[in-house]
């Protein structure tokens, strides 16, 4: 089942502008103008439909870890196409051929036309063993399952499966509960290549050199053309650590770092939760403490180019709380998607959240934070993200559209716009009034209306002045012009200010372009020759 609500969730991206420029200040912004709400069309509750998620281009599979259909447990994944038109509709739903209870078949991950979703608690090689299945779509539409996927030295309680990865011809999958020499727990992940014959073979198996037991080594692992990453939670009391592998020039895989993080501490559990895109892995520490309790932080790591690995940010919550666990990352080149399914914008607990960053040169920087429409207490959205191109998606699990913890999608959908922003005079007294001039053009497919927020701050960005309009009016294809005025408060001592614009939405606000002007001291006072 579909829902629909077209929205504006937030607005631009801050532009940062120090020195006044003799053209007006432009910013291209990421707009996220549409959220859809994805439901299974057969759901039903404790489906946990939204655990995970998995987005490639115009196809997003679904896991649901919990379906009974097939037995309690037993698991399913659901496949959602976009159409020509921008809606989504679901064209299958994967089960496993050999279906069983208490399964949990639904990890999933997606490339092109393959899917491989995990089922952590089958019982193939003993209880709890594990396993992870192909499908591949064939020449008439229809998923087939192509492969079931084994490890060669799998054995009960490994849970095979509990994460999985794929890029083209490779696929990895982590078992973070899996007995090495190293002692229990200590992990592993298996490599699979599909030959020229199309069938899928074992050609490695990766584990830590430094593996101790209860590291948990598989967690989460991603996948790019010649890099592998692991994360392993439990390192250091759960510190956690991420683990790199590269591809030799005979194809063979070896381990080239071990990444933590600058400030790790016990139970940060850094590598519950990674993602690579090209050059940069983006990890997450939902146990971090730097703003509360378990409030959770998100680490940049970029490529030096010669084998290293540079810790190039820090990102946590822009609205801290305790036990948001902040830190379910997805990544694809500039934008990375963090969630916190245990933030709480509703009133209540854990109904979840999930923020936007956008890459501009060395640094991100937020550009949104994504709700849903109907965010309710302990949905846990945010429990699972994934991002590609300009589409992000949200899990909430326990979401009860279709009876308690059934689960829910959503979809926001980015757009680019322009704005600039004018100031006149570029200086100016305490007490007069300042112009500013706005031109927007909108390019989104739908009207949408909403207000400019404008605002001054000074250098310490304390709020010297504000004003939000009427509510603005949007077509396609306008481009909007608008001059307003904001009186400079009398006092204002003199110095270097800064005039910001963006639209706003729910009381949030942020930047889309600013520009700096300067207040002067009082004026001298007028002197009054004396009568005679």
């Amino acid at each position: 089942m579909l829902r629909i609500t077209a929205t504006i969730l937030a607005s631009c991206l801050v532009t940062s502008g120090s020195a006044l420029a003799a053209d007006p200040v432009s910013a291209t912004l990421p707009v996220l103008y549409e959220e859809i709400e994805l439901h299974a069309s057969d759901g039903e509750r404790d489906d946990w439909f939204g655990h995970p998620v998995a987005l490639d281009g115009d196809r997003l599979v679904v896991g649901a870890v919990r379906d009974y259909d097939r037995g309690l447990d037993a698991g399913a994944a659901y496949v959602f196409e976009r159409s020509l038109e921008g809606a989504w509709i679901e064209t299958a739903k994967l089960t496993a051929s050999d279906a069983e209870a208490g399964a949990r078949f639904g990890t999933v991950a997606v490339s092109s036309d393959t899917i491989v979703v995990g089922a952590e608690l089958d019982d193939e090689l003993g209880s709890n063993s594990g396993v992870a299945y192909v499908f591949e779509i064939d020449g008439g539409g229809e998923w087939l399952e192509t492969a079931k996927l084994v490890p060669s030295d799998g054995a009960a309680w490994d849970t095979f499966g509990h994460s999985v990865a794929i890029q083209g011809s490779t696929i990895v999958v982590g078992a973070d509960d899996h007995d090495t020499p190293a002692g229990e727990n200590a992990g592993g992940a298996w490599v699979f290549e599909r030959t020229e014959e199309g069938e899928w073979v074992e050609v490695s198996k990766l584990t830590a050199s430094d593996a101790e037991a209860a590291d948990r080594f598989g967690q989460a692992v991603g996948v790019g053309r010649d890099l592998i990453v692991v994360g392993a939670h439990g390192v250091d009391e759960s510190a956690g650590a991420v683990y790199v592998f590269g591809r030799n020039e005979k194809g063979s895989w070896f381990e080239t770092s071990k990444l933590q993080a600058s400030d790790g501490a016990a139970a940060d559990v850094f590598g519950g939760s990674v993602a690579l895109s090209g050059d940069t892995i983006a990890v997450g520490a939902v146990g971090r403490d730097d703003q509360g309790i378990e409030s959770g932080a998100a680490y940049v790591l970029e490529s030096d180019g010669v084998g290293g690995w540079a810790e190039t940010a820090k990102l946590v919550s822009p609205d801290p709380r305790n036990y948001d666990s902040f830190g379910r990352v997805s990544l694809d080149e500039d934008l990375l998607v963090v969630g916190a399914y245990g933030g709480n914008p509703q009133p209540g607990i854990n109904s979840g959240t999930a923020d936007l960053f956008r890459r501009e040169g060395s640094t991100w920087a937020l550009v949104s934070r994504l709700l849903p429409s109907d965010g309710r207490d302990l949905d846990q959205f945010g429990i699972t993200t994934a991002v590609d191109g300009d589409t992000a998606v949200v899990g909430a699990r326990l979401d009860d559209f279709w009876g308690p913890d059934s689960g829910s999608v959503y979809v926001f959908e980015l757009e680019e716009c322009v704005l600039k922003l004018e100031v006149d005079p570029e200086a100016v007294r305490a007490g007069d009034e300042l112009r500013v001039g706005i031109l927007l053009e909108h390019n989104r497919p739908e009207t949408v209306i909403v207000p400019f927020r404008i605002w001054i701050e000074d250098a310490e960005g304390g709020l010297v002045a504000s004003r939000t309009t009427e509510p603005q009016t949007f077509h396609h294809g306008d481009t909007v012009r608008r001059e307003l005025t904001l009186r400079i408060p009398e006092g204002t001592p003199a110095g270097e200010y800064r005039v910001l614009v963006g639209a706003t939405r729910m009381q949030q606000g942020l930047a889309g372009a600013e520009r700096s002007f300067t207040v002067l001291g009082s004026a001298p006072p007028t002197l009054v020759p004396p009568s005679r």
